[in-house]
């Protein structure tokens, strides 16, 4: 049985490269002893947050033991701690469960759910006598099915939803509630009458299942749950039984050990504090921060780490700086050397001075930056802005595939469909590199600046396709290489152009492609083959066919 003693907790101080600490200490012999007597790196297993931190510290084993004059090493099991699944958690997590507690439903594809909440949404609209178009229906979809991952996230029950406003108070929560029997009552049907679960729900049931399993019957190997906050109730659970298993550790990540007594209980209630995860996992665990060790290796925060946590106390203790810096050596403000303030007006001048600051750090040898930020957008803005100077970055975040070249390329071809044809957004198609029809970019350009000039300048001309048609054939002066652009634009949206209304979504997803094809066709490369020899189109295609598979549950799209 585990020991029901006090959690084993360390952290690694913020300001040092988490993952690169931790390995160093597991594979050094005297220090792992010092952890796990008498176990061997191979007999240890380490659950990581994500799959991004399992590649990465893989890689960091392998370089350490090159450091050592080693060639090959015998690595530790390592999953992702919230990956748990049948396909992605593997043998090191399921392993440990029998198999009546894999006998759990399969969790519901998310094309699945997603086309079923838009009928949902579509039926209640129409009882309702609410008119929604389908792009709002999905956009509602996507709000539904976010609140219920949340609600699971945090074993809320959505079942009580109806007692939280008296009925004579509030006649517009009346509605809303209407709006949510969607995830209280219909979803829940839906679910039991195909024998499937939402993934989240399935996540937390099967870590409910490893936890009591480790509870009553700790694991052969030696578990380290490295790197997680758990923020995530399910894994805030597991967590506190792996602090406690007899070989068992969780290391915490950047957890502020200096912070006043009482602070982090506060911190708890502070959801846009960076401490406020940790808080309350250390509530979760019955632990206070000075039950939390250092990890092996791990070095002491510097005085400009501690003046950024300082920097981040709540509002309510700001006024304790003053304080908290008149008792700080002389030469403490030093190590705040070479920090700089911007106040940027717009956000295209913020990134652009990020980038400029950026390029002048490559400017000296062997010297490398790095962005730090929750922003997406600032962080693309600045990816663009570096690209001016032909500076590509990488992002570790990654790329979503909806901002890949190809999918917005895609995209621009639906809008300029949507629209009708109207002159910006086919431009817009017209002048993306990826269109060529069939022609070198330099002749096709040529082409589509003279219909430009010619046609899509001035007042908008009327009736899509036909409309500018008709436009051309009223000038009989005009040039040979616009008239034969034309042509060609005509054959390629034709998919598209004899789509019925309203259409299903397999047959859009089938006149979309063909439509791009045939935009894309280049003198070397066949319709047949541009989408496959782009660098995202395995990807594109993976996706689409995962929309063909349940394409039939959606709505039908005007």
């Amino acid at each position: 049985m585990p020991d029901s003693s006090s959690p084993r907790l360390f952290t690694i101080a913020p300001g040092q490269h988490f993952l690169s600490t931790l390995a160093a200490t597991l594979i050094d012999d005297a220090a792992r002893n010092r952890l796990f007597a008498g176990r061997a790196l191979e007999e240890i297993l380490l659950l990581l947050p994500t799959r991004r931190a399992v590649r990465e510290i893989s890689d960091i084993f392998l370089q350490l033991a090159q450091a050592r004059g080693r060639d090959a090493i015998l690595l530790p099991e390592i999953s992702t701690l919230g990956d748990i699944t049948e396909t992605g958690y593997e043998t090191a997590m399921l392993g440990e469960l029998s198999a009546d507690a894999l006998e759990e439903p399969p969790q519901i594809a998310p094309q699945e759910r997603h086309f079923q909440m838009m009928s949902m949404i579509a039926r209640w609209a129409d009882a309702g006598g609410v008119k929604l178009d389908t792009g709002r229906m999905s956009a509602l979809a996507w709000e539904l099915e976010t609140l219920l991952d949340n609600a699971q996230n945090e074993q809320v029950d959505l079942a009580g939803l109806s007692d939280l406003v008296p009925d004579e108070l509030a006649d517009n929560w009346q509605q809303t509630l209407e709006h949510l029997s969607i995830i209280t009552q219909s979803w829940p049907l839906y679910l039991e009458s195909q024998q499937r679960l939402d993934p989240t729900d399935r996540r937390n049931r099967l870590m409910a299942r490893l936890a009591d399993s480790w509870q009553n019957s700790p694991p052969s190997k030696a578990v380290i749950a490295a790197g997680s906050t758990g923020s995530i109730r399910a894994t805030a659970q597991l967590l506190k039984v792996v602090a406690h298993l007899p070989e068992g550790c969780v290391v915490l990540p950047g957890l502020d050990t200096h912070m006043r007594a009482g602070m982090h209980e506060q911190l708890r209630h502070d959801a846009a504090h960076p401490q406020s995860a940790l808080a309350a996992l250390l509530h979760e665990m019955k632990a206070s921060v000075g039950d939390v060790a250092d990890w092996p290796g791990s070095q002491p925060a510097s005085a400009r780490t501690s003046h950024i946590l300082t920097a981040l106390n709540p509002v309510p203790l700001t006024a304790e700086w003053a304080s908290e810096n008149a008792g700080a050596p002389p030469d403490a403000t030093q190590d705040m050397s070479g920090m700089t303030l911007l106040e940027a007006p717009d956000p295209r001048a913020e990134a652009g001075a990020i980038a400029l600051a950026m390029r002048g750090v490559l400017e000296t040898p062997s010297k490398t930056a790095a962005l730090v930020t929750p922003d997406r957008r600032l962080a693309r803005r600045v990816a663009v802005e570096l690209r001016r100077w032909n500076i590509e970055v990488d992002d570790s975040a990654g790329r979503a595939l909806a901002n890949t070249p190809l999918a917005q390329f895609m995209r621009l071809v639906n809008d300029m469909y949507v629209r009708n044809f109207a002159p910006v957004p086919l431009l817009a198609v017209l002048k993306h590199p990826l269109t060529c029809l069939g022609r070198t970019r330099g002749a096709l350009l040529g082409d589509v600046r003279q219909l430009e000039r010619k046609f899509l300048r001035g007042p908008r001309p009327g009736g899509g396709l036909a409309g500018l048609q008709a436009l051309m054939d009223g000038d009989k002066a005009s040039d040979a290489g616009p008239r034969a652009l034309w042509a060609e634009l005509e054959r390629a949206v034709q998919p598209l152009v004899d789509l019925p209304d309203p259409a299903t979504l397999d047959a859009r997803l089938d006149a979309l492609e063909a439509t791009c094809r045939g935009l894309m066709v280049r003198p070397d490369t066949p319709a047949d083959r541009v989408l496959e020899v782009d660098p995202h189109g395995a990807d594109i295609a993976a996706f689409f066919d995962g929309l063909r598979e349940h394409a039939g549950l959606c709505v039908a799209i005007p």
